[in-house]
């Protein structure tokens, strides 16, 4: 799915309370106002942002919607009516005594019920028309985020929520409206709004049929979540994070990769004698091996953070910096010699939106599935074992002219860092100048009978089989392959 936000339009005291301009007449909140708390709970689970939009109109101006909407319309959808400035005097016509948001009025305040759940990373705006997107700089706050999918809801169904929806259909989202969680006064005029909106501009759901929806969708074998806004944006300065960790080329048969690569990790010292030290080690097809050190701050806190997500530890970090488009890494599966099983390989993304590929080894109908998990900044895709297995994944080049580029893709100058985290269960231990290896992956599994660390260039071929089995397998027997267990490593000796 692609990035998502919640937008709810005007859950204010003038439409909620009899004491607004409606009078009697006034929409019946509470019900409204249950949906809205239960689906807003809900999306923020799933990390999606929200919008709380407020209408507060100056009776003496009036805006020009058609001119600040300011958006090109594709020829394939060029007969669709562009009628965001409908009911253009629905809440300007009337008596000074019951115009509607009026500016300093009590009654433009958001239901306490609604004020109490807004939190300070949601976006708030206030608008002076009807449309949420009109001289509230709203598409642009989107735009940033790299927003391309919207569900909307609150009042009125028939004014404020069909000028907001038929504006971000023409300015391109995938808009869905929430048809319990939005009402208006009148039971035609909320059904005429359904109606008109159903016919070009939105998908109309429950809000169950929306919840359904952000719990299926299935990335890779069903065993993998997409996250988005794991920190606080202040928490996450680009250029800080790429100044503070030390870059190095990695190589594999014989050139360097495409891209630079930093190694962090776990490194446990013995108190009672400092030549003795551990770290995990997680094995793949390299020359040489990246020299770990210990988890930099700002690292440290990412890991920290997102072990608490993800529920179990995270021992080990490969960093990769995507300078430009050119810089990718091709088709692969990681190999899970080290890896622990029941585990996540975790990336979080930060800088430039980059397409992360999923292509399934087996082909269903002469056809293999692909997949396209765009990794926003700030986000994080948890991948599973069972779809490591079943499929490839790739960061591919993507060398289009920036012209043809999304913002969110141009953004940070096109660079990008991605943090891979993994819990190793694969030891190297130190000792002087003598290195042993022990656990999941290793012959001996425990520190005390670690064994010495081979470099063996036959019993390393052995191991590169292996790890083209699992590359090219979906149905790879871990046992079969890996299960006597390896000592030894590719390269020269390892640091940290």
């Amino acid at each position: 799915m692609e990035k998502t936000c919640i937008i709810w339009i005007d859950l204010q005291l003038e439409f909620l309370t009899r004491d607004g301009f409606m009078g009697e007449k006034h929409i019946d909140g509470e019900p409204l106002i249950e949906k809205v708390r239960h689906l807003t709970n809900l999306a923020r689970q799933f990390h999606f942002p929200i919008v709380w939009v407020k209408a507060c109109y100056n009776h003496q101006v009036k805006p020009e919607p058609k001119k600040n909407l300011n958006i090109n319309i594709p020829k394939t959808i060029a007969h669709v009516p562009l009628i965001s400035d409908f009911h253009a005097s629905t809440h300007f016509n009337g008596p000074k005594s019951r115009q509607c948001c009026v500016r300093g009025s009590k009654l433009i305040e958001f239901h306490p019920s609604i004020q109490e759940i807004i939190e300070p990373n949601d976006i708030v705006i206030t608008k002076n028309w009807y449309s949420a997107f009109t001289e509230t700089g709203l598409a642009k706050k989107l735009n940033k985020k790299g927003i391309k999918r919207l569900y909307i809801g609150g009042v009125s169904t028939h004014v404020c929520v069909q000028a907001t929806c038929i504006d971000a259909f023409f300015l391109g989202y995938k808009v869905n409206i929430f048809s319990d969680a939005t009402n208006s006064s009148k039971k035609e005029s909320y059904e005429k709004g359904l109606t008109e909106m159903s016919k070009y501009y939105a998908k109309i759901l429950t809000t169950e049929e929306a919840i359904e929806e952000w719990k299926n969708v299935k990335y890779g074998s069903g065993d993998c979540r997409l996250l988005h806004d794991i920190f606080e944006p202040k928490l996450i300065n680009f250029e800080e994070i790429k100044k503070e960790i030390s870059w190095n080329e990695m190589f594999h048969r014989g050139g360097p990769v495409p891209r630079l690569v930093s190694l962090q990790g776990d490194l446990i010292k013995n108190q009672d004698d400092e030549e003795v030290y551990q770290f995990p080690i997680y094995r793949h097809p390299v020359d040489e091996h990246p020299i770990l050190t210990y988890w930099t701050p700002i690292v440290q806190l990412i890991r920290d953070h997102i072990q608490t997500i993800v529920g179990h530890t995270l021992n080990h970090c490969l960093i990769q910096y995507y300078r430009n488009g050119g810089d990718h890494i091709s088709d692969h599966s990681d190999k899970t010699l080290d890896i622990v099983p029941g585990s996540f390989i975790v990336n979080f993304s930060i800088g430039c939106t980059r397409e992360l590929m999923l292509k399934s080894k087996i082909a269903v109908d002469g056809k293999k599935e692909k997949q396209h998990v765009y990794m926003y900044h700030n986000s994080m895709f948890l991948m599973g074992l069972k779809t490591n297995a079943e499929f490839y994944h790739c960061i591919q080049e993507d060398n289009r002219d920036n012209r043809l580029k999304t913002l969110d893709e141009v953004s940070f100058n096109g660079e990008r860092i991605s943090f891979t985290f993994r819990w190793i269960g694969t030891w190297i231990k130190t000792v002087g100048q003598d290195q042993f290896i022990y656990g999941q992956g290793a012959k001996a599994k425990t520190s005390d009978q670690a064994e010495p660390l081979l470099y063996d260039k036959s019993e390393y071929s052995n191991l590169i089989f292996a790890f083209g089995n699992e590359n090219t397998l979906s149905s790879f027997n871990w046992d079969e392959y890996y299960g006597k267990g390896f000592d030894v490593i590719g390269g020269k000796r390892l640091s940290h």
